[in-house]
């Protein structure tokens, strides 16, 4: 699944504006900007279109590596308000 993070991370290490990268997978730059923002959800043949650009395996990289973040995000709040 690809989420508005992972999207984000995507985008930005394609080192693509935001334009080229919604033309490679055949949408809008507006589209892209929503599914970004979390407006909208990223429908599934979108999703499709970029693994099929990405690879399954960067994907796979990109998923562990959003989660991972999200998980030390929360164990440093934790600890910053003195619940370690």
């Amino acid at each position: 699944m690809i989420t508005s993070n992972i999207l984000a991370l995507i985008l930005k290490l394609s080192a693509l504006k935001q334009y080229d990268f919604a033309e490679q997978v055949g949408i809008s730059q507006a589209a892209l900007s929503r599914y970004i923002s979390g407006e909208r959800e990223i429908p599934h043949e979108v999703a499709a279109r970029i693994m099929a650009k990405i690879g399954d395996h960067n994907l796979f990289l990109l998923q562990t590596y959003d989660s991972g973040l999200k998980t030390a995000g929360a164990d440093i709040k934790n600890r910053m308000r003195g619940r370690d």
